[in-house]
């Protein structure tokens, strides 16, 4: 007696992967920013793709999911190097201006330990 359930010409394994990828497609569409007219247009499209343009559709939504869900942590971490870049650039020019101070500090050491030593 055949097995209703599954098609004879798929493994288990098969049967396993191909309902992980259709409940990640379904995932993905249904988080991604598409309109419900458009996102009902894939799931009436979707049984006429071949299982490579499947694939292929899975790949850029995940792509679209992904990068749509870091945006939030690229732009936080684009505002923390700013801030780090800017408290960098105010360390150094604080630093440079002590050095600078110093220097000139001994520059007027320098110039009056040799007049002292003209005199004698």
């Amino acid at each position: 007696m055949p097995n209703k359930t599954r098609p004879n010409n798929l493994t288990k394994e098969d049967q396993d992967q191909a309902q992980f990828l259709g409940r990640k497609l379904g995932f993905l569409i249904a988080a991604s920013n598409l309109s419900s007219d458009i996102k009902n247009a894939w799931f009436t499209i979707l049984p006429e793709l071949s299982l490579e343009q499947l694939a292929r559709f899975i790949d850029i939504l995940e792509s679209k999911y992904l990068d749509e869900e870091t945006q939030d942590i690229n732009q936080e971490l684009e505002q923390d190097l700013k801030e780090i870049q800017e408290k960098h650039e105010k360390q150094r020019q604080e630093l440079n201006a002590d050095v600078l101070e110093k220097i000139k500090k001994l520059e007027k050491q320098v110039d009056a330990a040799s007049k002292s030593q003209t005199i004698n």
